[in-house]
């Protein structure tokens, strides 16, 4: 049984014990205290303080918070979309991100479907839904070169065994 009051306390001493650590120059506690504050949980939300969290962080090179900043901007999550700064932000990143079917969708707004490709495989090698829908889109379109309805429907097939809900669709499509 989920104890909200139980919850706001752990996320109080959450809190206490990252401050502590930020005050000495934690990298990891000043994201934590960013995302606290971000997303107001345990603490009144501030977006901007959460931001600057964020950015003082990534100054000390923290990947998550390069993530959380990073995703932030590429959906335009409580900030205004920025794709330039979430391609830079997410770049740096890299190492640790979780997910480069995004990465893939950033080059591909920019029509470099070269590193779009490269990205997408990589998420797709983890049987990554969206990577694998990107990869049969973009070769029933060519955008990776030649149209390759045969290679399309490969990855549109494992799409839709991954889950994508719009991969079934563009498969029959291809299939008529």
């Amino acid at each position: 049984m989920y104890d909200e009051e139980a919850s706001l306390q752990d996320l109080e001493k959450a809190r206490r014990f990252y401050q502590f650590a930020a005050d000495r120059g934690d990298a990891n506690a000043i994201n934590d205290i960013g995302c606290l504050l971000f997303w107001g949980k345990g603490v009144e939300r501030d977006i901007p303080a959460g931001v600057a969290c964020f950015k003082q962080a990534i100054a000390l090179g923290n990947h998550p918070a390069a993530i959380n900043l990073g995703l932030r901007l590429y959906y335009g999550d409580e900030l205004p979309e920025d794709l330039v700064e979430a391609k830079k932000l997410l770049l740096m990143a890299w190492p640790s991100f979780p997910k480069p079917c995004e990465l893939g969708w950033l080059f591909a707004q920019e029509d470099n479907w070269k590193e779009a490709q490269s990205y997408y495989e990589k998420a797709a090698r983890n049987n990554d839904a969206d990577a694998l829908f990107a990869l049969g889109l973009h070769w029933s379109e060519g955008d990776f070169g030649a149209v390759d309805v045969r290679k399309a429907k490969q990855y549109l097939k494992r799409a839709v065994a991954a889950g994508h809900k719009k991969a079934a669709d563009l498969l029959k499509q291809l299939s008529t």
